[in-house]
């Protein structure tokens, strides 16, 4: 979005306030306890007991605090304890975890102007080899590409160079092959470092996915097989990958979906189209549909917003008018929307429902009442406590709406197990539960049977079967049979990976789950999400240690292994992917993210044809690893000039309330034709601004040929003053709509 300097003043100001106020971004956790009142108890941060999809952001999982430096190997003699010890203590960056190997890299050495490098460990704990590679991709199919002394090769999971390290470049593996280029050649390789297929045709080419990948020609995308026949002609402005025989393509600047034949399943018609597994979702023209997978309508709708529950639950949220409603898996619809919320329950055909008096009940698929709108919250069990095999799994928390008290329902015939009594109910560990009652605390069983009587301070439960309880000063730690493991003095403990995050006046500390300590006090860091990448429950602390909670799935990363890679036909791309930069100052100051910084990123490049011109450029997309709460991203345009890749636009964003641009492709529907451009938004608690820039080439640069702002000012007396601007104009609602409207966003295909 480009600004307005002397007509959005207030933006500056309100960013300038957002900047101090929030930085970048950041997130918070949810307290341990269901707490019906606003208040939150001293010490007790430790994880929620509800799925995330309840939170404003994402619960606490892991992150990192200093080590003293010392090599730690021993720590205990379970396998399933402390799983990952980085070498010699080096400060690990970030990780991805793939087929049972962390991909990681070390911090660099900031004071020497030394990089990160990457490096490969087991989940054992064993080094895989140590940070010696410039790059490095999660491992796919039991191999590990990595870039060494410029060249790109293989290794096993021994650490052993499987392929030499002779590549200009090289992908993951993916289906049996990975792309390679040396000099002048470039192709398709198999595992055996045999050439399967030579390219000599295309500009670019995807991995593999379902036996086809999709290339390009002079800006035009198509499928091949691994044998380099043209299964699909290349006629689309864009494509992506096949997923289960249908894939997402797009012509004359809007989207359809064709069958492994080529097919149309769905006509060139939408803006938006998302396949799920068992439905195809479109939009256009402000309608949303749900489509079968063989292309046969199944219900549509001018809703507001269509989306899939966070939770990956199989059913769809149907939004109109502030009200919601629900759809299953096929798009069939459930309720139109007329609810205020609704929480659709895991694996079973009933919602939680908030009525217009603000209260909660239960409503099955029939709109039959379940559970009487009593409650002032209603939480699903849910997922947390299926990792740790209760039998409460299915149940619900429930905050009485006219006393505030806690209980939990039955998820089988909702009726009443724990009372509604409490002042709080925590997580279930096991079928149990820490409740307080008048500042005391005790466990209850999730039958309501009282197991240890309210008569304590604090009592902390944990998945391993262990139990924390605090007397006076101390805590008490016993395992599952109530023998005592340790005591500490310390303020409060929290469960992390496979051992104890421990709090004391001097900070914070880890112990494994025999008390020795692994990691030593260190003011003003605690465990957090911020360095935890694709392996969801997998911590890091930044000194030394990666954790293991067992909970990992062992999937590899596939937005990692699925990247478009750029051939050296097209030199110049393929030579910025590798060791580009980009430099942006839309959400501040010039910033330069060179390649060292866009390796800890997910890169995504792709190749386009602008306007009339038909100009050959790159779009370029890069964001963090384990993206947060709120968009962070380099982004931005380049094209091929005297064999290197020009910047022609560049754009980013940043978390909190400071959002920032990013570049995109506008569909000018008078032209018809695709154009580079810029989007974005801002805005806090003064205000809102939205607006985009559209661009022509010209002469090998972007132009702006149009550009727009809304702005939303908050004024004195809470009323709200809106602008509009074309260029550097203010102008007429009328005539803001109808530029706007001239140009649709477009986002590219993965």
């Amino acid at each position: 979005m480009k600004a307005k300097d002397k007509k959005t003043v207030f933006k500056l100001a309100i960013l300038a306030m957002l900047f101090l106020l929030t930085g970048c971004g950041g997130q918070g956790g949810a307290c341990g306890m269901m707490e019906p009142k606003a208040e939150t108890k001293e010490n007790d941060t430790s994880v929620g007991n509800f799925p995330a999809e309840y939170a404003e952001g994402e619960s606490a999982a892991g992150g990192e605090v200093d080590a003293d430096g010392e090599e730690q190997t021993d720590l205990t003699d379970s396998p399933d304890s402390i799983a990952v010890i980085s070498p010699d203590g080096e400060k690990i960056e970030w990780a991805v975890y793939s087929e049972g190997v962390y991909c990681y890299s070390n911090a660099g050495d900031f004071l020497s102007d030394e990089g990160s490098l990457y490096g490969y460990l087991s989940e054992d704990g064993r080094e895989i080899t140590p940070c010696i590679y410039s790059e490095a991709a999660p491992f796919s199919e039991g191999l590990g590409c990595a870039l060494l002394d410029g060249k790109y090769g293989y290794i096993d999971k021994d650490g052993e160079a499987v392929l030499p390290f002779i590549y200009d470049q090289a992908s993951p593996f993916r289906e049996g092959v990975a792309y390679f280029s040396i000099g002048e050649e470039y192709g398709l390789i198999d595992r055996e470092g045999n050439v399967v297929l030579e390219l000599t045709n295309c500009d670019s080419i995807s991995s593999f996915r379902e036996g086809l990948a999709y290339f390009s020609v002079d800006g035009l995308y198509g499928y091949m097989d691994q044998s380099g026949e043209v299964v699909i002609e290349p006629v689309y402005e864009d494509a992506g990958y096949f997923y289960g025989g249908l894939a997402v393509v797009m012509r004359g600047g809007f989207l359809g979906v064709i069958g492994r034949d080529g097919g149309e399943v769905l006509p060139f018609e939408y803006e938006d189209i998302t396949l799920e597994d068992a439905c195809i979702t479109a939009r256009k023209e402000g309608m949303f549909y749900f489509y079968d997978r063989g292309g046969r309508e199944v219900s549509s709708s001018d809703w507001d917003e269509v989306w899939k529950g966070r939770d990956g639950k199989d059913v769809f949220y149907l939004k109109k008018n502030g009200k919601e409603g629900l759809a299953d898996r096929e798009g069939r619809v459930i309720w139109n929307p007329i609810y205020e919320r609704l929480i659709a329950v895991p694996g079973k055909e009933f919602a939680i429902v908030q009525n217009g008096n603000g209260k909660y009940g239960v409503l099955d698929y029939d709109g039959q009442v379940r559970v009487p709108f009593l409650y002032s919250d209603i939480r699903c069990v849910g997922d947390r406590s299926v990792r740790y095999g209760s039998e409460a799994d299915d149940g619900l928390y429930v905050t009485d709406a006219d006393t505030g008290k806690a209980g939990y329902l039955s998820g089988d015939d909702f009726s009443v197990k724990i009372p509604v009594i409490y002042d709080s109910l925590g997580d279930f560990m096991e079928d149990k539960a820490v409740v307080q009652l008048d500042g005391k605390e005790g466990i209850v069983r999730y039958d309501g049977t009282v197991e240890m009587p309210l008569e304590y301070d604090r009592l902390r439960l944990f998945s391993d079967g262990s139990m924390a309880i605090r007397r006076g000063e101390m805590w008490e730690l016993t395992d599952r049979n109530g023998d005592e493991l340790f005591t500490i003095e310390c303020d409060f403990i929290n469960e992390w990976g496979d051992g104890y995050e421990i709090s004391t006046e001097d900070g914070y500390s880890f112990c494994d789950r025999q008390g020795r300590e692994v990691v030593s006090h260190d003011d003003g860091y605690r465990l957090n999400n911020d360095r935890v990448f694709e392996a969801e429950n997998s911590y890091i602390l930044g000194g030394s240690i990666l954790l293991k909670t067992g909970w990992e799935d062992g999937g590899v990363c596939e937005e990692a292994v699925l990247a478009n890679q750029i051939t050296p036909r097209v030199g110049a791309f393929a030579e910025f992917m590798k060791n580009g930069s980009i430099t942006t100052d839309t959400t501040g100051p010039e910033t330069t993210m060179d390649a060292e910084s866009l390796r800890q990123c997910r890169r995504f490049g792709k190749l386009y044809r602008a306007g009339d011109g038909g100009n050959l450029f790159l779009y370029f997309y890069a964001e963090p690893w384990k993206q947060p709460m709120f968009p962070e991203s380099y982004s931005g345009f380049f094209a091929a000039e005297n064999g290197q890749a020009k910047q022609l636009l560049a754009a980013s964003e940043c978390g909190g309330s400071f959002r920032g641009d990013r570049a995109c492709l506008w569909y000018d529907t008078e032209e018809e034709v695709l154009k580079p451009g810029i989007v974005g938004s801002r805005g806090g608690f003064g205000g809102f601004a939205y607006g985009g820039t559209v661009y022509k080439m010209k002469r090998g640069n972007a132009v702006v040929e149009n550009s727009f702002d809304h702005v939303e000012e908050v004024l004195k007396d809470s009323e709200v003053s809106e602008k509009f601007f074309v260029g550097d104009k203010e102008v007429s609602e009328e005539k803001y709509l109808a530029v706007e409207g001239r140009y649709r966003e477009y986002v590219p295909i993965r």
